[in-house]
């Protein structure tokens, strides 16, 4: 037969706990309501998702309510500040900062030359192009539906004379764009494909600047 004092400890226990429970929701009332009201509130003002809003990146949308990318990377605000100008930002947790130049460099001094051009290449495209290549098997299908368009293919040996910008190819078909592709695409550009949708993966290049950028062996 169980024994009552257990029982007894065990409903002491609940009562505590609940009276416990009822007790601060009696003293903290205002305080729970607006926590209860808030997910109603995220819920009203709640945006479309990434796939469907990344042609907000643009440098006329520079907020977290006007730019999908800005909201994605919201959290790098807590690391770096940025400034004026490309190279007037402050760090703001520099231990971070640090680890993460440090890491580069690692990397890059034990990287092949097929690794640096790879590198090179992708730096010098359109962001929103090089990250189409975390599709995995589905990227070339987005490419073709999107007409997502590259003109940096290949790294020069050496120093480069200027600065690689990427930019549309002169025989790309119309309507071809660069970057994410053309805004709206076509529903009807996109070929039919079974291929599973595979997890995304991005390659992890050494941060640069945004000018000029010394090719492998240069």
């Amino acid at each position: 037969m169980p024994s009552s004092a257990g029982h007894h400890t065990l409903n002491r226990r609940v009562f505590l706990r609940n009276s416990l429970g009822v007790s601060a929701g009696l003293i903290a009332a205002p305080t729970l309501a607006n926590l209860w009201q808030a997910p109603e509130a995220k819920a009203a003002t709640a945006f479309a998702a990434f796939v469907d809003d990344y042609t907000t990146n643009t440098t006329a949308n520079l907020t977290p309510e006007t730019n999908a990318v800005v909201r994605a990377l919201g959290g790098f605000a807590e690391i770096w500040k940025t400034g004026a100008a490309w190279n007037t930002g402050t760090p703001l947790m520099p231990e971070v900062s640090r680890a993460n130049i440090r890491y580069s460099e690692r990397v890059t001094a034990r990287r092949t030359e097929a690794q640096a051009r790879e590198a090179f290449i992708t730096d010098r495209q359109h962001q929103s192009y090089s990250v189409i290549s975390g599709l995995g098997p589905l990227a070339e299908l987005y490419r073709t539906g999107a007409m997502a368009v590259t003109s940096v293919t290949s790294a020069p040996d050496g120093t480069p004379p200027g600065k690689i910008s990427d930019s549309v190819p002169a025989d790309a078909p119309a309507g071809s764009a660069n970057g994410a592709g053309s805004t709206p695409p076509s529903s009807g550009r996109w070929p039919s494909s079974s291929t599973p949708c595979a997890a995304p993966s991005r390659r992890a290049t050494p941060p640069s600047s945004p000018t000029s950028t010394p090719a492998p062996g240069g």
